[in-house]
């Protein structure tokens, strides 16, 4: 796959996890490990739901669904949404039908992805209403809420339902072969595409150790990062790696 002519597209994600296109390598760098949860529909008013993740979608599944198997269950269930299309198209295959017994459409931000997009489209919801994110248990989520708490007409709960647990594997075989064979005057980029500011940090770090550098920005010039969320982008900004942006 290293040649000169064609870009190295690695993919990262959580284990479990494959690439999007079959010619990018994946590169998994956190595993899933799911929560116990009290967490329960809510029956006297109507709320909404939030999904930041594919896996809290598995979560949801596997940790809630099981206990409210009849429609009834969801009958004030206002709003789904998730923080991109590739979220909600997930949530659609997954979730039984039940659970859209009030609402089969689901929102996502206009724009660009991610939970403070979504939030800050506040058209979605109702005043005053409940709004249940589920997400990991580490990541932006609590801060997100704690900053948009008095700037939103409704109500955010954040309800974690996993937490993601570090794998600390190298790259291994062709995909750090062709990585470290890259000569330092040849055009050729090698490009990790992060969803959230969490991966592309767990990431950087991990491409740290492997060239053994002692900052970021002292990577190697053809190392770049394609990013989803916005919180990616705020990452890339905090790391001095804005100029290494992939689009």
């Amino acid at each position: 796959m290293a040649n000169k002519n064609r870009d190295i597209q690695i993919e990262c994600g959580v284990l479990g996890d494959r690439a999007y296109d079959n010619s990018h390598f994946f590169w998994p760098v956190y595993q899933t490990e799911f929560l116990e949860t009290d967490w329960c529909p809510f029956q006297s008013a109507p709320y909404s739901v939030i999904f930041t993740s594919k896996n809290a979608v598995l979560a949801f599944q596997s940790q809630i669904i099981p206990k409210y198997t009849q429609a009834n269950n969801w009958l004030n269930l206002d709003s789904i949404c998730a923080v991109g299309k590739s979220t909600a198209h997930f949530i659609k295959k997954t979730l039984p039908d039940a659970f859209f017994q009030q609402n089969k459409e689901i929102f996502t931000p206009d724009g660009q992805n991610g939970l403070l997009p979504l939030i800050k489209q506040e058209k979605i919801f109702t005043n005053s209403s409940l709004v249940y994110i589920f997400t990991s248990q580490i990541g932006k989520s609590f801060q997100i809420v704690d900053d948009m708490k008095d700037k939103c007409h409704f109500q955010c709960v954040v309800v974690p339902l996993y937490t993601l647990i570090e794998m600390n594997s190298d790259i291994k075989g062709t995909m750090a072969q062709s990585i470290l064979k890259i000569e330092q005057n040849s055009n050729q980029k090698v490009v990790f595409y992060c969803r959230s500011g969490q991966i592309l940090n767990r990431v950087v770090d991990l491409l740290i150790q492997l060239f053994q550098v002692d900052a970021a920005y002292k990577l190697p010039k053809y190392i770049f990062f394609s990013t989803w969320e916005q919180s990616a982008n705020t990452a890339l900004l905090e790391l001095k790696l804005i100029d290494r942006k992939f689009s």
